[in-house]
């Protein structure tokens, strides 16, 4: 929501209501922590019961790994892998 492209035409507040209003589940705002708690405490939007849902299901079906089992999980091996075949990681 901080973009050149939006903040030229309206400031993030209104711009931020009127994504939520257009339907979208979540916005970022990135480069200021203190205006995204501004945001929250000050939106006055009611979020509908769809876009929840949507939201929830974003979070992990599974607890985290820890790190040692991590590196043993072949779904992040295979990822590593591909990382390195295309030079994405060292």
């Amino acid at each position: 929501m901080e973009m050149a492209a939006i903040t030229k035409t309206l400031p993030v507040e209104e711009a931020t209501v009127r994504a939520v209003e257009a339907g979208c589940d979540m916005v970022l705002i990135c480069n200021h922590p203190d205006r995204a708690d501004q945001l929250l405490n000050e939106l006055d939007v009611s979020i509908g019961k769809a876009s929840q849902r949507r939201i929830r299901k974003l979070f992990g079906r599974r607890k985290p790994l820890d790190w040692n089992k991590l590196q043993q999980d072949g779904e992040y091996r295979a990822a590593l892998r591909l990382l390195k075949e295309h030079d994405l990681i060292a």
